[in-house]
């Protein structure tokens, strides 16, 4: 197998992130970047990168106050959208199961089958 056919053709991070490990291992990047195929501009460009990332990754991450309570917040008006879902359908059955056609005391008081419509009540209630 020939140095050309060991070198990958494209540079995935794992292979990016070797070589810079065998930078900042002490190798040299004139031999490193013939061996690879690349620039040392390229090498340098990649463990800039690779520090970079990892200064980032060093940072204490707290979550900002502000983000937690939108977090909550947001969980709380979900919550609170399924109840209000959930109260309307039983409203909405409760309504039509009282009035399904049966003979008993109408609103007037009668003993009789009611002809008004669920509908008609749900709209002129409040609740």
């Amino acid at each position: 197998m020939t140095d050309e056919e060991r070198r990958p053709k494209r540079f995935w991070a794992k292979h990016k992130a070797q070589a810079v490990l065998r930078l900042l291992a002490g190798e040299d990047m004139e031999h490193l970047s013939r061996e690879l195929g690349v620039t040392a501009a390229m090498l340098s460009e990649w463990r800039d990168a690779f520090l970079e990332a990892a200064t980032e990754g060093l940072k204490p991450s707290c979550p900002s106050k502000g983000g937690v309570e939108i977090g909550r917040l947001q969980s709380k008006i979900g919550e609170q959208a399924m109840e209000i879902e959930l109260l309307r359908e039983k409203i909405a059955r409760m309504v039509w199961k009282s009035w399904l056609p049966s003979t008993r005391r109408c609103r007037t008081g009668a003993r009789t089958t009611c002809t008004s419509s669920p509908q008609s009540w749900f709209l002129t209630t409040n609740f």
